[in-house]
């Protein structure tokens, strides 16, 4: 991973992107898509849920006699459609989600040495599945 460095309005001095993680003010506005991308998929960066932030959605969620469920986004419960209704046992309405809050942390000392030695931790490796990471 080759070194990204650039001058930091917030900060007001040259850092390098493997350190944006680190400060207090992460993420800011002067890291555009691809320098998240090329965080995202560092290894020595760690991803965790820093906390669930409430959501709003409306669904509902049909149950019905034979124990098969249903997702339905545009279910009117003053007029419902009566095909849908038939064999119903319950209707469930959601109207919360909570989404994580994802963020980036660099690993601990030993970690990244065990990974510039060329040591990959069990849970990483050529199987691994790409992280995508989005800010909110």
């Amino acid at each position: 991973m080759d070194n990204h460095n650039f001058f930091c309005d917030l900060r007001g001095q040259r850092v390098n992107l493997m350190a944006c993680p680190a400060c207090k003010l992460h993420p800011c506005s002067r890291l555009n898509a691809a320098d998240l991308s090329l965080l995202s998929g560092s290894p020595f960066l760690s991803r965790r849920v820093e906390s669930l932030d409430p959501g709003k959605t409306r669904m509902f969620v049909i149950k019905y006699q034979d124990g098969s469920l249903k997702e339905v986004a545009d279910l009117n419960p003053n007029d419902p459609d009566p095909e849908l209704m038939e064999g119903v046992e319950t209707v469930y309405q959601i109207s919360r989600e909570w989404i994580p809050r994802w963020v980036l942390r660099p690993k601990s000392k030993e970690e990244r040495q065990r990974i510039i030695q060329g040591e990959l931790p069990e849970s990483e490796g050529e199987d691994s599945d790409p992280i995508q990471v989005s800010f909110i």
